[in-house]
């Protein structure tokens, strides 16, 4: 017989964070550049990001074409991708003050230029394996709603 003791909370070994170069052009005092940590997301957590992106429409014409719900993709992926940095804090008010903006997913934005973004998004995505095969998930769960 099997023990399920491996399987208790307890026994769980904890998820890693991973260190990586995103920008060149964030650099120590050294001159090195800077290295961000990104954290894994739990499921419980995407699943709530992934809610927070669905729009419900009530009105009439959406009822009646059959689309009462729109999943914000977009939106969606700025809040992973800001839940899942962990370094630099995008959380901290002076660093959002700095940019003059409110919230982590709005300072990801300004922060990074077109394709730090990307490699950010290409290692969220690599790190959870979320994105690619959640968003074809949610397309297909609003489709059928």
């Amino acid at each position: 017989m099997r023990s399920l003791s491996a399987f208790l909370k307890q026994n769980a070994l904890p998820a890693k964070n991973k260190f990586v170069v995103i920008s060149e052009r964030f650099i120590d005092e050294d001159g090195k550049p800077m290295q961000w940590e990104l954290r894994p997301i739990p499921e419980k957590e995407n699943a709530k990001l992934r809610e927070d992106c669905m729009k419900r429409d009530y009105s009439k014409q959406a009822r009646k074409n059959g689309t009462t719900i729109d999943f914000d993709t977009t939106l969606y992926t700025q809040k992973l991708l800001a839940a899942s940095v962990v370094y630099p804090d995008l959380k901290d008010s002076q660093l959002q003050g700095n940019y003059g903006v409110v919230g982590e997913d709005t300072l990801l934005v300004e922060l990074l230029f077109n394709d730090e973004y990307a490699l950010l998004r290409d290692e969220v995505d690599n790190f959870n394996s979320y994105l690619s095969r959640n968003q074809e998930e949610d397309k297909a769960e609003v489709k059928n709603s």
